[in-house]
């Protein structure tokens, strides 16, 4: 059986609606002075998975805007433990991620296979 619907559709996505589960969860959202924070100039690697449903990818990008010299990495239908999904369907990621720490070019974005599920008995 496959999933019939991407994870942003069961998922927040946003932090708006992020908020409002922390709200449910009794949990006070950060101050958005804490959220927004000051413009970091130091070379940056992000490596997100856009399944991720404790870390959601729009904060990803919402990040990338105060890090100016930093690169996103995509790991489309990746999770939370997307480095780890990214280096088991490409071995060779790992390294590519070692020469970027050495100056060279980031990783191309990865596009992980569909999820699929085992029928129930």
């Amino acid at each position: 059986l496959r999933k019939a619907r991407s994870a942003p559709e069961f998922f927040p996505n946003n932090l708006h609606e992020m908020n409002a589960l922390c709200e449910g969860w009794g949990v006070e959202p950060l101050a958005e002075a804490f959220q927004i924070g000051q413009e970091v100039t130091t070379r940056g690697l992000f490596l997100h998975g856009t399944y991720d449903v404790a870390t959601p990818y729009a904060n990803a990008l919402e990040t990338l805007e105060q890090f100016p010299n930093a690169v996103l990495v995509t790991v489309t239908r990746g999770s939370h433990s997307a480095l780890w999904e990214a280096m088991a369907h490409d071995p060779s990621f790992a390294g590519k991620i070692a020469e970027w720490f050495e100056g060279g070019d980031p990783p191309s974005d990865i596009e992980l296979s569909p999820v699929e599920f085992a029928p129930l008995d």
